[in-house]
């Protein structure tokens, strides 16, 4: 069994590409990580995962992820 613990989660998705992400803060053999993933059906392709310290760095972390999926830039 695993033993990672999923204290937050967000889904969001993008229009043009259409594409489902998941960002989440999860405890893992007692320590902090936010990770990234693209969702393909049941499939979670990770991204991008960053260890913090406390709870107060995760949920900043969590919510810059969040945001980068949605900045995009027109030419």
């Amino acid at each position: 069994m695993s033993d990672t613990t999923a204290l937050k989660e967000l889904k969001t998705e993008t229009i043009l590409p259409y594409r489902e992400f998941s960002v989440g803060i999860y405890r893992e053999k007692k320590k902090l990580v936010v990770r990234k993933f693209e969702l393909k059906g049941v499939v979670r392709i990770p991204l991008n995962e960053e260890y913090v310290l406390n709870i107060e760095d995760a949920i900043t972390v969590m919510n810059i992820q969040f945001h980068k999926i949605h900045s995009f830039k027109l030419n």
